[in-house]
């Protein structure tokens, strides 16, 4: 298991326990952890399967040259683990998925999967946005011709509900009924 690398370490980082270098091992073999020279930060990376290429022309940061020393490519920085050491060691191996580039399949499957989860958030958010739209319309409609004057149907068809009818006379039985001046209709007996 050969996946902790020494270097200068100024600020006295201690090593990594070794289930979590032996987890890191199971994970994937090429990944190697260092402490880093310019802040106090863990660097997690991993070996490279071609030349360094491109870090090269980077190489004048202290830990860019560790990476070109070792050819190793970054995969991800993280702070040393203060509160509950076992804990926050075991947080980080789930975490790796999210990323590690190559372990996706590379830069170009990576990409890919990247561009995929984008567009279908996209079709979501464009349907989603469509149907509050729609919404929107459908509730606006009303008041804005309301306010210019204008009745709307909807075309639902709703019955008036039927009044009862009101008796003005009396309920006694009479012959004869005399309008008064008032209108009224007065029932004599």
């Amino acid at each position: 298991m050969n996946n902790w690398i020494d270097t200068l370490n100024p600020f006295g980082l201690p090593r990594p326990p070794a289930w979590f270098l032996a987890d890191l091992a199971l994970y994937d073999p090429e990944l190697v952890v260092f402490p880093s020279v310019e802040v106090a930060f863990y660097r997690l990376a991993r070996r490279a399967r071609r030349g360094p290429g491109a870090l090269r022309a980077l190489a004048k940061h202290p830990d860019t040259k560790v990476y070109v020393a070792n050819r190793l490519v970054p995969v991800k920085s993280f702070y040393p683990p203060t509160i509950s050491l076992d804990l926050a060691w075991g947080r980080i191996l789930p975490e790796l998925t999210e990323y590690d580039v190559h372990r996706a399949g590379g830069a170009d499957a990576a990409s890919d999967r990247l561009d995929g989860m984008e567009s279908e958030q996209e079709q979501k958010n464009r349907a989603r946005t469509a149907d509050l739209a729609g919404v929107l319309a459908r509730e606006s409609y009303g008041p804005a011709k309301a306010e210019i004057g204008e009745r709307v149907s909807f075309g639902s068809y709703r019955p008036r509900p039927r009044v009862r009818p009101t008796f003005r006379h009396s309920t006694l039985a009479s012959p004869s009924r005399k309008p008064t001046p008032g209108g009224l209709v007065i029932a004599t007996s």
